[in-house]
């Protein structure tokens, strides 16, 4: 009997210290989502939610014990069952929602949705997989909420990044991300009238949109990117000496191929903003870096840089527009110290 209780309670502190190590990891992740959600956390609200009898998923319910504690002495087949069951459940609980919600509170729960896809490290490719399908299902023909678009194409290129040497997934997000860039284009809308975000991807022939290029609107956008935080103080802060080697380095860690897991594909097109402002500085060297560097990612997308279509259209587009926050579209810098070669 007392071996029974000590054992669960060492099973309950073990899970108690992963639990605490995956919210650190949460919180020291680099990834950046431009979006928030309101409201418990799409797994959270999954558990809470009820399928009614008789619906075909009512079987695979998978009720969470109190504590978290499935079964001390499952086995690793069983515990892998139900994991299945469990992504089953939510698959379950997103198709009913977002079949059935409406305004803000759909928004909201395809929020929640890519925040636990893309920051939950523990999830199979299976798993993945079968969200992936469930996703090209449901917003087959959507023509919606433009943020619900963007949060899922965006998600979904996200989630290429992190998986592209599975070949098996990739191919398979690759895929429904071509049917899906198809269905979900907005019918008849001039680039003016597309969204932040939404116009980068599904129209990027058009340039950046006005919000990406007003660095009054693109600073907030910022603030909690941790990738690039450094790079933004710069531009506010007069320290522009640092500047060209932000560029270099963070050019390198975004762009680079095989990219890193944990870079959204927003991080990825708020840089090429950036780099719209650095290119018009009135601070020479760093000019004539972000100009070398939009080269340096259009030549070398097939052997250094991995680029996304997208994003090589709207680097070869950069030439063609200005900032628009500043008179002149000139992005000031104040330099401490003036470079040896300016006058």
């Amino acid at each position: 009997m007392w071996l029974t209780y000590y054992f669960c309670v060492f099973v309950f502190m073990t899970q108690l210290m992963l639990n605490t190590s995956a919210s650190l990891g949460r919180r020291t992740s680099k990834l950046w989502l431009p979006y928030d959600y309101i409201g418990a956390s799409f797994v959270k609200d999954a558990e809470e939610h009820p399928i009614k009898a008789g619906s075909s998923a009512s079987s695979s319910r998978v009720i969470k014990p109190a504590g978290g504690c499935w079964n001390c002495f499952a086995s690793p087949q069983k515990l892998d069952s139900i994991r299945v069951d469990e992504n089953h459940q939510r698959i379950d609980y997103f198709q009913a929602q977002f079949k059935d919600l409406l305004g803000h509170h759909k928004i909201n729960m395809v929020k929640k949705l890519f925040h636990y896809l893309l920051r939950n490290k523990s999830l199979p490719p299976e798993a993945l997989q079968a969200w992936v399908s469930t996703l090209r299902h449901s917003l087959s023909h959507y023509q919606g909420f433009s943020v619900i678009r963007t949060t899922v194409l965006y998600g979904l290129h996200t989630m290429l990044l992190g998986n592209l040497k599975n070949m098996e997934l990739a191919n398979s997000i690759r895929n429904t991300l071509d049917e899906l860039m198809r269905d979900l284009t907005p019918l008849d809308v001039s680039p003016n009238g597309l969204a932040s975000w939404e116009r980068e991807i599904f129209m990027p022939t058009a340039g950046l949109s006005t919000e990406l290029r007003k660095w009054s609107s693109l600073q907030p956008m910022l603030l909690n990117e941790p990738r690039l935080s450094s790079l933004r103080m710069a531009i506010q802060e007069p320290t522009p000496e640092s500047i060209p080697n932000d560029i270099v380095l963070i050019t390198k860690e975004i762009f680079s191929a095989p990219p890193v897991k944990d870079i959204s594909a927003e991080t990825r097109v708020a840089f090429i903003a950036l780099l719209l402002h650095l290119m018009h500085s009135n601070f020479a060297p760093v000019k004539q870096c972000a100009m070398d560097t939009v080269q340096s990612l259009i030549s070398g997308r097939h052997s250094k840089f991995f680029l996304f279509d997208h994003e090589l259209i709207l680097l070869q587009k950069l030439s063609d527009h200005r900032p628009i926050n500043l008179p002149g579209g000139v992005t000031i810098l104040t330099m401490t110290t003036p470079p040896a070669e300016i006058i």
